[in-house]
């Protein structure tokens, strides 16, 4: 038997509304579903937060605090978590007048170490246009654009790609009229 390694599953939406935190989701649970310890970590601040998503927002465990000091303490054992799964989830918006980077150097320290584990670790990774994006980018082994096929969704999509390396899957979510761009 092969000894456990870690893989780290970035999933980037190229426009707002396709459904990446969900399908992010959806990854992490059939991952943790085969067994394989997971990590899902919400990288999108200004959000409903991933628990809501995976079924445990009123579940205890740490959510992503709102200072540095307090993220490099975060530990996967005190996650929320239901069986083989862990999630590191934001708890919605970020608090007015606070100066703390939610997605800056501490937070890509603090979620390289979780992501060491043997495992899998997927990202519902930040907007393109963001500009601490390409720093979690690096962090990624695999890089999943997720993509609608109306033009601007295309253009979108397309504007992303050049800045994302060699690891990168598409993924396409049709138009509501199912035409493609």
């Amino acid at each position: 038997m092969q000894p456990l390694t870690s893989t780290v599953i970035g999933l980037l939406g190229a426009s707002g509304g396709l459904g990446t935190s969900t399908l992010a989701c959806a990854v992490a649970c059939l991952s943790a579903d085969v067994g394989t310890p997971t990590l899902l970590v919400d990288l999108a601040p200004g959000g409903g937060g991933l628990d809501q998503l995976v079924g445990l927002p009123h579940e205890p465990g740490e959510r992503w605090p709102s200072g540095d000091r307090d993220v490099l303490a975060l530990r996967a054992d005190r996650l929320l978590r239901r069986d083989r799964l862990r999630v590191l989830s934001h708890r919605g918006s970020i608090p007015s007048g606070s100066r703390w980077r939610p997605l800056g150097p501490v937070a890509l320290e603090t979620v390289a170490r979780l992501a060491r584990a043997p495992g899998t670790s997927v990202l519902d990774l930040p907007r393109a246009d963001h500009p601490e994006a390409p720093l979690w980018w690096d962090l990624c082994d695999h890089v999943v654009l997720l993509s609608g096929t109306g033009p601007t969704q295309v253009c979108a999509a397309l504007a992303a790609r050049p800045r994302l390396g060699p690891a990168l899957g598409l993924v396409t979510r049709p138009s509501p009229n199912g035409a493609i761009a």
